[in-house]
């Protein structure tokens, strides 16, 4: 058993899934990506890498993305609200978390091409520092997913945002250097689509 593969057992993943995809113009959790929908590429990247508990937070178009996940060994929680922000949906999730999860791995659906090396690279350092935030890097630029320790989820719950806990001096993000380009994609418009359909057909 590889190091990434023991602390992944102790290790939960929370996917966003829960947008209106205002600015694609359609519900970007189901574009497909060689025959398979974002929603379905996030939550094998987290079962590939290990890990036993994935959490998918719907939202709109609820119905749809739980039809895409009838195959896999997930748990789907609904955020009611229409208007809500993402830190809503992360609460959400982290409330329907197993106790013993040491961390969670935390991934809106839009950057679901993130490969599960750098998955790994996350879950190794996870197990060298249990209490830190862990997101991957390049240059200056923060990527997906982000590591939440466990001793911070009652944090998570008050705050106005990911950020705002990051701002905090006792948690600032320790970086870890990836050269995954899919851990600083986001899919948040039609050209973001397209332009990621071309580089994967390279």
């Amino acid at each position: 058993m590889t190091k990434s593969t023991e602390c992944a057992h102790r290790v939960s993943a929370l996917i966003l899934a829960a947008g209106a995809s205002t600015r694609m113009g359609r519900p970007k959790q189901l574009l497909r990506i060689f025959g398979k929908s974002l929603v379905a590429l996030a939550v094998e990247v987290f079962l590939s890498a290990g890990l036993k508990e994935v959490v998918v937070v719907t939202g709109h178009f609820r119905k749809e993305v739980e039809k895409e996940l009838e195959d896999y060994p997930v748990k789907c929680v609904l955020n009611p609200c229409s208007n809500s922000q993402m830190i809503d949906s992360v609460r959400l999730g982290l409330k329907r978390l197993s106790l013993s999860a040491s961390g969670c791995l935390v991934l809106p659906v839009d950057c679901a091409l993130v490969s599960v090396e750098t998955v790994e690279a996350l879950l190794i350092l996870h197990r060298r520092f249990p209490e830190r935030i862990i997101r991957p890097y390049s240059g200056k630029r923060g990527g997906h997913p982000i590591v939440i320790p466990s001793c911070l989820f009652a944090q998570v719950l008050r705050v106005g945002s990911l950020r705002e806990l990051f701002r905090n001096g006792d948690h600032m993000p320790l970086n870890v250097k990836v050269k995954d380009r899919w851990a600083f994609f986001d899919m948040d418009t039609p050209k973001d689509y397209e332009s990621a359909l071309k580089l994967l057909n390279k």
